[in-house]
């Protein structure tokens, strides 16, 4: 009787996969309305391994802190990983870019025992999507988010006193 209650088990655990042990398949990140991934892709391939946008990962485990609604200039930037042993990343506009125009904001090389927590200020004049990409392991992640910018401060004053 006890051996058929160990069988019965065996074949249960043996037989049942939980959804965490299954294989993580890739996930794509996809472009929102009024993006481009051109100067993106063009950056990417120069990357070693070189990589693709459509062939980065769901960055889960990114942490990409800008305001949604700001005023044109500068703005705060924060930038986090938890992935393990994440070596580098980079911050690039997803916004149409004219022919001259680069998409890269900023690019962070990180020791893979350092934690990658950073702050940033970049000079941003017009609504855009913000990418944040990370390698880790020799992967690449990405996830990204829409800054809304309206008048600076200085010249709404200045419309107001006219």
């Amino acid at each position: 009787m006890n051996s058929c209650r160990f069988c019965l088990f065996v074949v249960i655990f043996f037989g049942f996969s939980p959804a965490w042990a299954q294989p993580s398949s890739q996930q794509t990140t996809t472009i929102p309305a009024g993006a481009s991934a051109q100067k993106i892709n063009d950056f990417l391939s120069t990357l070693r391994p070189p990589t693709s946008f459509s062939a980065l990962e769901n960055g889960n485990e990114l942490q990409l802190s800008v305001p949604d609604i700001s005023a044109q200039g500068y703005i705060d930037l924060g930038i986090k990983s938890a992935i393990p042993r994440t070596d580098a990343m980079w911050v690039m506009t997803m916004d149409n870019q004219p022919e001259s125009g680069n998409a890269l904001l900023s690019a962070v090389t990180l020791d893979t025992a350092t934690a990658a927590d950073i702050k940033l200020k970049v000079a941003l004049y017009k609504t855009q999507y913000i990418l944040l990409i990370a390698r880790a392991s020799g992967k690449y992640y990405g996830v990204y988010k829409q800054v809304k910018l309206g008048p600076s401060p200085a010249s709404f004053k200045k419309s107001q006193t006219k």
